[in-house]
């Protein structure tokens, strides 16, 4: 997570949410902590990170 919150400040958000979707494959909390997380509010906005979330609560 800290790996994608330092590409999040560099602007890359494409290259954030990529990585961000790998992590939460690895274990759904990721998404909560990415929807919470300050270091993430430049995202939240986006459809990508909105999508994530969906996916997550449709697969429980």
């Amino acid at each position: 997570m800290n790996m994608i919150s330092i590409i999040n400040e560099i602007n890359n958000h494409t290259s954030a949410l990529e990585l961000l979707g790998k992590v939460i494959e690895l274990d759904k909390i990721y998404i909560q902590r990415a929807v919470s997380d300050k270091k993430f509010d430049n995202l939240r906005e986006l459809k990508e990170l909105k999508e994530l979330k969906e996916l997550k609560e449709l697969n429980g």
